[in-house]
């Protein structure tokens, strides 16, 4: 006789959205950050939170009374034109915005890629350039193999933003 667990794990809408758009997000975070394993979605108790590396891209709740995208302050310029938005109860430095339902949250993809562009952009450097910065600069872009080592180099940043210190390419004085 088999036995079988009373506990059936489900997965949440939350993840089932975020699940039926990965392959969409993570080539995003592909071609802006080089790797896309440093997308990341953590499941809490009512909400899902997506990751880039260590750093809060956004959250999505889509049980209950009133489903929400939340994200930090830092990204509300990002909000598309005519969102019902208000401030976060729970985190004082968070905006949500509200759905007016579930299935909703699929007009607000394309967000959500422009929230993890920004949320690379913001990822903390721990140094400012490696011994590629000269080859960087003639590509101008990161082109350093290891991609989450890239990640914390503040040069690339630098070379995402046009600006370009170094090289047959330099622009900067």
């Amino acid at each position: 006789m088999q036995q079988q667990s009373l506990f059936t794990e489900q997965t949440s809408p939350e993840m089932e959205f975020l699940q039926s758009i990965q392959e969409h997000l993570e080539h995003e975070v592909t071609e802006y950050a080089g790797d896309p394993s440093i997308l990341r979605f953590v499941q809490n108790a009512n909400y899902v939170s997506v990751m880039v590396g260590t750093s809060f891209a956004f959250s999505i709740r889509l049980q209950g009374k009133l489903p929400f995208i939340s994200i930090q302050n830092a990204n509300t310029d990002l909000i598309p034109v005519g969102s019902n938005t208000r401030k976060s109860t729970s985190q004082g430095n968070h905006t949500q915005i509200l759905l007016s339902d579930a299935e909703n949250i699929s007009n607000y993809v394309d967000f959500m890629v422009e929230v993890i562009k920004a949320t690379v952009d913001r990822y903390p450097s721990d140094w400012n350039c490696c011994s590629r910065y000269m080859e960087c600069s003639d590509a101008k872009h990161c082109i350093h193999p290891d991609r989450k080592f890239a990640l914390s180099c503040g040069y690339q940043k630098i070379l995402r933003s046009g600006r370009i210190f170094y090289g047959n390419n330099r622009n900067i004085d």
